[in-house]
């Protein structure tokens, strides 16, 4: 009951988080420029990542122990997935932030063409193989993760939900192995296309004749712009990273039960990884802005005598209240003919 409550909460979170940001974006027109679609078909697929979780969940809560036979195998491996679709696609925004930084004025044209590639790649290979293992598991009937825990570490639990216990031992470390693959490879991504921007930067920095000027200010925003969500990216990527690697050594080594709850720092992660792309983009952060609207007072501040400033010969509050009016001019001197 306790995991069914646990998936539950993970599947609401997610539905929120990724509906919200598909909404935002839905507000902004111009979505055509990079790397909008990669980040909306990023949020296309959290979503319905968190629909799988809370079919699975709301099936548990109505008719405990109904969905341990087929229905349940499918919905497991089809999940399973579409976690690698979500990873698939988080590489992809990585390889976009490369060609950014790298090929700053090739970049958009780069991207229009390898775009349709990329979004078609994210779903059809992770669907493709989970449906096959799906398949195989049915006619194979491989030892799953609960029977190799009981052959290997003694372990009697008998899951009662629709858990990753249930799918095949074998399967579980290959997706664990492809899980960290993909990690690791959009953390090396990360950090070569940091050193190709800071190299870059310090030649423009360098440069005592500036060379060619549209290029340098392209490649400096966009450096720039990298800058700002490479530390949050990191971060999740490292996450990434231990919690894959530590799920594969727990099929061989038993770990201490606080190791397995990593996946619930792992959960949030992907909606922190998404988030975090999309608001790197100004298009998106106007449209977020535009979406709940700007956040007004009501009520005017009281004045103070301390946050004043001098404007010609008169003072006006620093912020909060309004300008005062423009002094009137002076009138003119009357003429001595007059």
């Amino acid at each position: 009951m306790l995991g069914s409550l646990r998936v539950t909460f993970t599947a609401l979170m997610l539905l929120a988080s990724f509906v919200l940001l598909l909404a935002v974006a839905r507000k902004y027109r111009q979505c055509k420029e990079s790397p909008i679609p990669l980040v909306l078909n990023l949020s296309f697929i959290g979503f319905v990542l968190g629909l799988l979780l809370m079919t699975a969940s709301v099936w548990d809560w109505v008719s405990p122990g109904s969905l341990l036979t087929s229905p349940c195998l499918w919905m497991l491996y089809i999940i399973m997935g579409v976690l690698n679709a979500f990873k698939a696609a988080t590489l992809c925004l990585a390889v976009d932030q490369f060609s950014a930084v790298a090929s700053p004025l090739r970049h958009r044209d780069r991207m229009a063409r390898w775009l349709p590639g990329m979004v078609a790649a994210t779903w059809a290979a992770p669907l493709s193989s989970g449906l096959a293992a799906a398949a195989l598991h049915q006619a194979l009937q491989p030892e799953t993760v609960q029977q190799y825990n009981r052959r290997v570490f003694g372990l009697q639990h008998e899951a009662a939900e629709c858990r990753w216990e249930r799918a095949a031992h074998l399967f579980i470390v290959a997706e664990e192995v492809w899980l960290l693959a993909l990690s690791l490879a959009s953390g090396s991504l990360f950090v070569f296309t940091a050193v190709v921007g800071l190299r870059r930067q310090r030649r423009i920095n360098r440069a005592a004749v500036p060379g060619d000027a549209e290029l340098n200010q392209v490649a400096v925003r966009h450096f720039k712009s990298f800058k700002r969500i490479i530390k949050v990216l990191a971060l999740v990527t490292l996450l990434d990273v231990v919690g894959a690697a530590l799920r594969i050594v727990s099929r061989w080594h038993q770990l201490p039960e606080a190791f397995h709850y990593m996946y619930v720092v792992r959960i949030p992660g992907l909606v922190i990884e998404c988030w975090t792309y999309g608001l790197s983009h100004s298009g998106l952060r106007a449209a977020v802005v535009d979406f709940f609207g700007r956040m007004r007072s009501a009520v005017e501040p009281l004045p103070t005598t301390e946050c004043v400033r001098a404007v010609g010969g008169h003072t006006v509050p620093c912020r909060g209240e309004s300008e005062p009016p423009e002094p009137e001019p002076e009138p003119e001197a009357r003429s001595e003919h007059t």
